[in-house]
């Protein structure tokens, strides 16, 4: 099942995805339940969406605008972006503790879900994710000691 949350939900957008699909689906807003594609049609969603993932594919990488891939890492999923996101230091560390994955064409896309369709594998990169997201909790709470007023 794949659930896609597009960044622009007007009209004409989701209507090009549509057509682009050409498979059953179904949108948030409607609350249906066809097909195994649903469409957050909808803004405010995205974060509540992850829980119910294995893998999250995030946007912005190939426009060097890169989305949080925070938010499905902290769900435990294995994150694929782009290959823009040289501003983004948390895509570097996560590259480097092989937790994420740089998508740079569809045959690096195909190959990579060939991968992460086995459990095994799968299992394993949900677990670098936790011990990543772990590992760097509590960030906030270090640089907020540290700030001067």
């Amino acid at each position: 099942k794949i659930i896609f949350v597009p960044h622009d939900i007007s009209k004409k957008h989701i209507q090009r995805i549509v057509d682009k699909l050409n498979v059953p689906l179904s949108f948030y807003t409607k609350g249906e339940t066809r097909g195994n594609v649903l469409i957050i049609d909808t803004i405010g969603e995205l974060a509540n969406a992850y829980q119910y993932g294995d893998i999250a594919f995030v946007g912005g990488g190939f426009t060097n605008a890169l989305h949080n891939i925070l938010e499905p890492a902290a769900f435990g999923l294995p994150v694929l972006f782009g290959p823009n996101h040289a501003k983004y230091p948390e895509a570097t560390f996560m590259l480097q503790e092989g937790s994420a994955f740089e998508v740079s064409s569809t045959k690096d896309f195909t190959q990579l879900l060939q991968k992460l369709n086995d459990d095994v594998f799968l299992t394993k990169q949900k677990q670098k994710n936790a011990r990543f997201i772990e590992r760097f909790k509590g960030a906030v709470d270090i640089v907020l000691k540290n700030i001067t007023v």
